[in-house]
């Protein structure tokens, strides 16, 4: 309950004119005050005590009530009945100690009582700040300050001293800086004595869907001496960070292949079976180790059969392993190895040079097993169209059932050269079309029998797409 002296705070903190934060302290003080009245403060010492300061002014004993010696047994009034003064009475301790936790829960009750007046009070301050009165009337010294040249007010008192620089017309707020002559303030001796504002690279947050590839390729053949593939692929990447290489994260790939044949037919040609399938799990890491040394690293676990039967040389580890020497922002070296585990090849040697030009519209890829030479042809509004031709070293190794009933690996292989437009917008949708020929194709068996075959050389048609 709000008393007479928390009103009185709450009034005073509203009349003067003062900063809100001196308006809560000074609300808080008068509330606390006043709310430990004397008679109140007399209470911790006399079960009758009176409950208002108004008997003070009666002249009665602010401890009994009584104004005679000797009532309700009060030790104040006996001392003051033996001729001592009433001053020196009550600067004795008659009173018996509080107990601390109720002294502790009235004064914490008078403090929070405080505080919400003097938040009363700093609220009525505050709202004749948002709507002041009339305003003093006075004249001040200086109605304006003083001007001078480029529109530049002076302080009253001040002198000016020296000249205003404009800025130049091709002075660039959001240039480089620390590039090229100074273009503004330029004979300013301190000028050069701040180093240029460096940026450090920031890491750039990794997507971790990287996009689902659909790959289909088609090689003619249907006739007698003939190898015909139709030869479907289905992935899709994710990114998984890897520290502290976030820029380089691990890709895992997990897909799915299908390939349908036709052929061979004639004198001497194997015994294929019309389909084979793909599954598997690819993995690729490319952590940059130096600013100059990084490297390409892939690997592969895979099942590759016709599903007849799979055993443990149906299970193929493929991969490969590159060392990257940056030699510029344009030219790499790579060298390493490719692992294809297949009948004829096991390990195949890689490497060479990797130039991309200044200008970012070519990349030319001059590495064994499968270099690209590709350049960019025209963009389309968000869509950048290249035009490329590659080479590769095509084929796979799968397990077949034999029309014998035997169990065997086969290896097919070829060399491809293809021209191509690919393509990739701002979406993230990307694609290709190619047209190109195989040749050096050959069919070859674990068991041998027949040795080698090899098919016609034949043209073929490729498409992709990567959203």
């Amino acid at each position: 309950m709000l008393c007479g002296g928390s009103q009185l705070g709450l009034t005073w903190a509203g009349w003067l004119d003062i900063e809100p934060i001196l308006q809560r302290l000074l609300g808080l003080l008068l509330f606390t005050f006043s709310h430990f009245r004397i008679a109140d403060l007399a209470s911790w010492g006399c079960r009758d005590a009176p409950r208002s300061t108004f008997d003070l002014i009666r002249g009665a004993c602010f401890i009994c009530r009584a104004n005679a010696a000797g009532q309700n047994g009060c030790p104040a009034c006996e001392r003051e009945a033996a001729g001592e003064s009433r001053t020196t009475i009550h600067s004795l301790n008659y009173f018996p100690a509080e107990d601390p936790v109720v002294r502790t829960a009235r004064i914490l009750n008078a403090l929070a009582f405080g505080l919400i007046v003097s938040i009363c009070g700093s609220l009525g301050g505050e709202s004749r700040a948002q709507h002041p009165g009339p305003a003093p009337g006075y004249t001040p010294g200086h109605a304006s300050p003083p001007v001078v040249g480029g529109g530049v007010q002076m302080a009253p008192g001040a002198t000016f001293q020296g000249g205003i620089e404009s800025l130049p017309p091709d002075w660039d707020a959001w240039a480089t800086q620390g590039s090229g002559a100074p273009t503004f303030m330029a004979n300013d001796p301190n000028l050069d004595s701040f180093p240029p504002i460096i940026a450090e690279p920031i890491a750039t947050m990794q997507p971790f869907y990287r996009g689902f590839n659909f790959d289909y390729h088609w090689l003619s053949g249907n006739g007698e001496g003939e190898f015909g593939c139709h030869d479907f692929d289905f992935h899709g990447t994710f990114a998984f960070p890897i520290f502290p290489n976030k820029e380089t994260p691990l890709l895992v790939t997990p897909g799915f292949g299908l390939h349908l044949w036709s052929g061979p037919s004639g004198s001497g040609a194997p015994d294929m079976p019309p389909n084979a399938f793909d599954a598997y799990l690819d993995t690729a890491w490319q952590p940059q180790l130096t600013d100059v040394l990084s490297a390409d690293l892939a690997f592969r676990i895979g099942v590759y059969s016709d599903f007849q039967r799979v055993t443990g040389d149906s299970i193929r580890y493929t991969g490969r392993g590159l060392g990257v020497f940056s030699f510029s922002p344009s030219v790499q070296l790579r060298a390493g190895v490719w692992y294809l585990d297949r009948v004829r090849v096991k390990i195949l040697p890689a490497g060479g040079i990797v130039w991309k030009p200044a200008h970012g519209d070519a990349i030319y890829e001059f590495v064994f097993p499968n270099p690209k030479l590709a350049r960019r042809l025209t963009t389309v509004g968000d869509t950048e169209w290249w035009w490329y031709m590659r080479g590769e070293y095509g084929g796979g190794s799968w397990t077949v059932k034999r029309e014998s009933g035997m169990l065997d690996q086969a290896d097919y292989n070829d060399i491809r050269f293809a021209f191509g437009l690919d393509f990739a917008n701002l979406n993230g949708f990307a694609g290709m079309f190619e047209i190109g020929v195989a040749f050096e194709r050959e069919v070859r068996y674990r068991s041998r029998m027949p040795e080698v075959y090899y098919p016609s050389t034949t043209f073929f048609l490729g498409t992709a797409f990567n959203y």
